[in-house]
């Protein structure tokens, strides 16, 4: 089944207008909402301006893998799942986060959609309850950056997706990434952990570095393929990001939301190698895990 983000992005529409995704779903839903532009605005964003290039790439990746029997999702966006789900009806796919309310979430639009084949369960990355060499794919989008603490948080989950793949299994993976290591931090709740109102750790931007030691070095996977989506942004410095001025907001929201997928394809390139981006700002990663156990099994 080839799949992109249009794919992901029809999923989202049925999951949004309770139909079947079509045309004539999303004008109904539309003209229902003309008086409200909240509601109208909401319906025409599926997707977030940054994960119209993840989802391409994750989804573009995984239609050109021979067919999983079994595909774990660690905390990605909740559409990817129900996707990847939705699309390869003979694979077992399993959905997971550390938030009991986003498993509650993906179950509920899982029966919505009909999926039989999507298992919900509220997982910890770092401490997986699934089997050693049990998954033929894995996939993480814009997950492992949120792990605490700031430094090292990652290390656990990363051991733990080598662990659950397969020899020969592949993870998809993509984490913020530029030139210079910088974290940023949040005054708020983030995620499942409480703030007094202090800041507290949100995310990591990696550098090549750090990737080739948290991501290659420690758990020995072999790199397929690392390259980078870029930021055609007019300000070079990392922290300064247009998806603050454009995706951030109940009101940026409601005025660039139905603009996502034309402001993604602008301001943000395909994957490409480090040395073309003048702006690195994810990294998208195709990683295997070695084989040697099949061979030291036979």
């Amino acid at each position: 089944m080839r799949m992109n983000v249009w794919t992901a992005w029809q999923i989202g529409m049925r999951t949004k207008t309770g139909g079947d995704g079509s045309l004539r779903a999303v004008l109904m839903q539309l003209l229902r909402n003309l008086h409200r532009p909240e509601k109208f605005s909401w319906t025409l964003r599926p997707i977030d301006f940054l994960r119209y290039r993840e989802f391409d790439f994750a989804l573009r990746t995984l239609s050109e893998l021979p067919q999983p029997d079994r595909i774990l999702d660690l905390a990605s966006p909740k559409l990817l799942p129900l996707t990847m789900a939705a699309n390869l009806p003979d694979a077992q796919c399993y959905s997971t986060d550390i938030l009991s309310n986003e498993v509650d979430w993906v179950q509920g639009k899982s029966q919505l959609l009909g999926l039989s084949n999507l298992n919900c369960q509220t997982q910890d990355a770092r401490r997986l309850s699934f089997p050693s060499d049990h998954f033929d794919v894995v996939t993480s989008v814009s997950v492992l950056e949120h792990i605490a603490p700031e430094q090292g948080g990652d290390e656990p989950a990363i051991m733990e997706i080598a662990r659950v793949l397969r020899p020969g299994g592949i993870a998809i993976v993509t984490v913020p990434a530029a030139k210079t290591y910088f974290a940023d931090f949040h005054r708020g709740n983030v995620y499942e952990r409480q703030s007094d109102g202090q800041p507290i750790f949100f995310q990591r931007f990696y550098t090549p570095d750090m990737i080739q030691r948290n991501f290659i070095d420690l758990p020995g996977f072999k790199p397929l393929s690392i390259q980078f989506i870029e930021e055609r942004g007019y300000v070079e410095n990392p922290k300064h990001r247009i998806t603050r001025w454009v995706n951030c907001s109940p009101m940026q929201n409601l005025i660039f939301g139905p603009l996502f997928p034309l402001l993604s394809h602008i301001f943000l390139s395909p994957p490409r190698p480090w040395a073309k981006c003048r702006k690195p700002y994810i990294a998208c990663m195709v990683l295997q895990k070695p084989r040697t156990a099949l061979r030291a099994a036979a």
